[in-house]
């Protein structure tokens, strides 16, 4: 393992890097995971496999779902908070402390759901993943899923967001 770190990690790096658009930790952090993954993935690879082209495809794949989490969600509530219609200037200072409040009121609403109930709204209403896709990835069936949502549903609406069905 130390050898292909060696011979392969600044090159799967570079890659997390490039993604990062230069942010160091987290191609620090990507790279990581890269090998991670290859230590659990070491004894089903062919002894000829191309290790560079799969670090690669791995870092690749990880590098795009990480800035998926981190970025999408956060960058869709922002921009919704944010938005004024038919306004292309920079937000009045008087709605810059109306979009934190906001954003603070959101937060605290969020935070007030246990750790199911937000991954699952955060999936289903930020990242428009299906009813399916949220049950996969939390390991629980399609109903549960449903019944997390709508119980969510009522504490979000209880602080003052409608939650639709979308």
């Amino acid at each position: 393992m130390e050898e292909q770190y060696t011979r392969h990690g600044p090159l799967v790096y570079r890659r997390c890097l490039m993604f990062a658009s230069g942010d160091r930790d987290f191609a620090a952090d990507a790279t990581h995971d890269v090998f991670m993954r290859l230590m659990a993935n070491a004894s089903s690879l062919d002894r000829g496999a191309n290790i560079a082209g799969w670090l690669l495809t791995v870092a690749t794949r990880l590098c795009i779902d990480r800035q998926r989490r981190e970025r999408g969600v956060f960058a869709r509530v922002q921009a919704a908070l944010a938005a004024e219609p038919g306004r292309s200037a920079p937000p009045s200072p008087e709605r810059t402390v109306q979009t934190r409040r906001d954003w603070r009121h959101l937060w605290e609403a969020l935070a007030s759901l246990s750790a199911e109930e937000r991954a699952a709204v955060v999936m289903k209403h930020l990242d428009g993943r299906s009813q399916t896709e949220i049950a996969h990835a939390l390991a629980r069936s399609e109903g549960q899923v449903s019944k997390l949502l709508k119980r969510a549903a009522g504490r979000l609406r209880d602080r003052g967001f409608e939650v639709g069905d979308g």
